[in-house]
């Protein structure tokens, strides 16, 4: 069996940009003067392409306001994973968890899954 764990998944779904929606971290098309090279690379580097077919377990916590690593682009890669799923999705984080306020809860219901999950892989 394989896995993987993301806490903070970037590189997903770039081709969003293509149909003017917000592509997720590097936002390589803003970057690029020859978009007909990007079209024909990005897929090498795309989680969503990446995972199309994949049969790691994956673990994945999305921030539901993080602008930087869009969950739409995160929920578009991992639905090509075709094995165990666990997403840890927290409305209140951002792109860091600076909501200090928050601390304990993220603990509790994200870090703790994350971490078993973690360990009990590893056993």
């Amino acid at each position: 069996m394989s896995a993987a764990v993301a806490t903070v998944p970037a590189m997903c779904d770039f081709g969003r940009k293509l149909i003017g929606e917000t592509d997720g971290w590097p936002n390589p098309f803003a970057f690029q003067d020859d978009e007909q090279k990007m079209l024909e690379t990005y897929p090498y580097f795309d989680t969503a392409h990446i995972l199309k077919g994949s049969k790691a377990a994956l673990v994945t916590e999305i921030g539901l306001i993080d602008y930087t690593c869009p969950a739409l682009g995160i929920y578009s890669a991992i639905n090509q994973n075709k094995a165990e799923k666990i997403t840890l999705v927290t409305p209140y984080r951002g792109h860091q968890l600076d909501q200090k306020q928050f601390q304990k809860e993220w603990e509790d219901k994200i870090d703790k899954p994350k971490m078993e999950f973690i360990g009990n892989y590893l056993k």
